[in-house]
């Protein structure tokens, strides 16, 4: 197998990485917020933003559940 080329089973994991890494981003950004807000009342943005990441995150875990669907429809197919 060519290395240099992406199979079915690399991307499905890279897409779990990616979205795990975005959550993770997600749930730090959340704290800054939060932390912001706390400590001086929060502008505009830190308010905003604070209401958006948790979408952002549910985003992200839904690519995680479709990516390990993926795989798992993958290893069923090849068993």
């Amino acid at each position: 197998m060519n290395p240099g080329i992406p199979t079915a089973g690399s991307s499905v994991y890279a897409a779990i990485y990616a979205a795990s890494s975005g959550m993770t981003r997600s749930e730090k950004a959340l704290d800054a917020d939060a932390d912001d807000v706390a400590a001086t009342g929060g502008d505009v943005a830190s308010l905003v933003d604070a209401a958006i990441q948790p979408e952002v995150f549910a985003a992200s875990a839904r690519v995680v559940k479709s990516a390990d669907e993926t795989a798992q429809s993958t290893f069923s197919i090849l068993a």
